[in-house]
């Protein structure tokens, strides 16, 4: 069964020839246009990443304020917690967390940081998977002999 779908490509020829005109080469090159949906899937997952980078990097600076024993009422540490809260909720209570003094070492946290890391990973390739096309190129040579 022939594939009849149309495909948008673009095409171009290059003339060249060597200093002393001995040879003359033309090559057609025909390039696909697919290049946007290559781009677009690029930039999703590049977006996907980002996110889930300040999310880590959200968990990472919680996890430094929770060890440090950073005041809860202070606006940062207060923002930091409210934001990072909603994301730990599934993983509060996994395993438990040592306290020495102020400070707490939230396991869960850094199991979370993990868990996400790898849910990236996955969201990306399957991204790649479903999106992704490859660009076909042709190209033709024909070399002639100039008299």
């Amino acid at each position: 069964m022939e594939d009849r779908t149309p495909v948008e490509r673009r095409e171009a020829v290059i003339v060249t020839e060597e200093p002393a005109p001995v040879l003359r080469r033309r090559q057609r090159v025909i390039r696909d246009t697919g290049a946007e949906q290559r781009l677009f899937t690029m930039k999703l997952i590049n977006i996907i990443t980002l996110l889930f980078g300040i999310l880590e990097a959200l968990i990472g600076v919680r996890i430094v304020l929770k060890l440090i024993g950073a005041n809860p009422d202070n606006g940062f540490a207060n923002f930091v917690y409210e934001v990072t809260g909603v994301f730990l909720r599934p993983f509060t209570g996994l395993v438990t967390s040592p306290v020495v003094g102020d400070g707490v070492l939230e396991w869960s946290s850094i199991i979370a940081m993990f868990i996400y890391a790898f849910l990236t990973y996955v969201i990306a390739r399957l991204i790649w998977v479903v999106l992704y096309t490859p660009g076909r190129r042709v190209v033709q040579t024909v070399e002639e002999k100039v008299d």
